[in-house]
């Protein structure tokens, strides 16, 4: 089933939170963890962590081979999961309207399926999404989407912990410990 959205906006990226995970911290050998559970538990060649700032998408943690690092957000599966509550469900990309001609349908990697969740903030700003990417077409059940969004809001953990790391000012965490 492939869920049909509504415009999205760039709004539901906050750029502050995306800006201090970008730049401020190495690659996390925690989201990689949750990356490859995820790749082995839903047997997909491609899962990915990746943070949305308003022009690009940034693959914090990825399993699978893709080319580069980002690529843009207009015309990016997960700028269509950031603006869902749900998780975005697309059993084959390439027979779908709306989503037929992004890049990573007609690329070298022929997506097909897309399942992703967006990612909050602390604040609740949706800032990324976990993605999972197959070349065939491929339903994933409601009981796979309550493990997906277990699977993300470990990963929202993750990045609470990053960003309690970095420093304010470079003297004090950004965030309470108990955040």
């Amino acid at each position: 089933m492939t869920t049909t959205t509504q415009p999205h906006s760039k709004e539901h990226s906050d750029p502050d939170w995306v800006s201090m995970l970008l730049n401020e911290c190495d690659p996390d050998e925690h989201l990689h963890t949750i990356v490859r559970d995820a790749a082995k538990l839903f047997k997909a060649p491609i899962v990915m962590i990746n943070l949305l700032s308003a022009e690009t998408v940034t693959f914090k943690a990825c399993i699978g081979q893709v080319a580069g690092d980002s690529l843009d957000r207009d015309g990016s599966f997960c700028d269509v999961a950031l603006s869902q509550d749900s998780t975005l469900n697309i059993v084959d990309a390439s027979q779908d309207p709306q989503f037929k001609d992004f890049v990573l349908v007609t690329n070298e990697l022929q997506i097909r399926s897309y399942f992703g969740k967006a990612l909050h903030a602390p604040d609740g700003s949706r800032i990324g999404t976990l993605c999972v990417l197959d070349s065939k077409p491929r339903a994933y059940t409601s009981a796979e989407s309550e493990v997906l969004s277990h699977f993300a809001e470990i990963a929202e953990a993750e990045l609470r912990a990053i960003l309690r790391k970095i420093p304010k000012g470079g003297t004090t965490p950004l965030l309470p410990s108990f955040a």
